[in-house]
């Protein structure tokens, strides 16, 4: 775990996190506390979120999104997938919402222990639940995301939702930039 990032439990109670956040020391960030002057990095938001996903999940969708900086709140539901080839016994936890498919790891970025799936992957995931909302806002942060997720739609085009993904995120590629598109 990153010394940035403290847990309720590991070395201070939830209480004195609280209180420390009370006092300005801290600020939460996803499962843990950071100090307030800890800049918001795809790291550190990725390790904040350690205790809620085994070393066999994946952060996906708008999850994903909130570790690439798009979204400026973690989601209240947790969206992961399994990142190991063999199926694991998830328990129901309260707001996970687990997808069993498997994530290979040409998908995957690795935070120290924690996974979340890639910029082009998160595009074409969003675009596959049609969260057209988060795929401007990642358009916005990593403007060649759309690209590389109408790309990896083509290249996993026999998964479910990809070829309407890859039409949807034309059609929002083209509304974000009209001079690219007219020629």
């Amino acid at each position: 775990m990153s010394s940035a990032i403290k847990f309720p439990g590991d070395q201070l109670s939830i209480a004195e996190l609280s209180a420390a956040a009370l006092d300005g020391d801290v600020v939460p960030l996803g499962e843990g506390y950071v100090p307030t002057d800890a800049p918001e990095t795809p790291w550190l938001r990725a390790r904040s979120l350690a205790p809620m996903l085994a070393p066999a999940m994946a952060a996906t969708h708008a999850l994903a999104a909130w570790v690439w900086g798009a979204l400026a709140d973690s989601p209240a539901t947790l969206t992961v997938q399994r990142a190991t080839r063999q199926r694991q016994n998830i328990y129901p936890r309260a707001r996970i919402v687990y997808r069993d498919g498997f994530v290979g790891d040409d998908d995957l970025v690795w935070f120290g222990d924690v996974a979340v799936t890639s910029i082009e992957r998160t595009v074409a995931d969003l675009a596959r639940v049609r969260d057209i909302a988060a795929i401007r806002m990642m358009a916005c942060t990593h403007p060649a995301s759309i690209a590389g997720a109408i790309a990896w739609c083509s290249h996993h085009s026999r998964l479910s939702g990809a070829s309407k993904a890859s039409e949807l995120l034309q059609r929002v590629g083209a509304e974000l930039n009209p001079v690219e598109n007219a020629s």
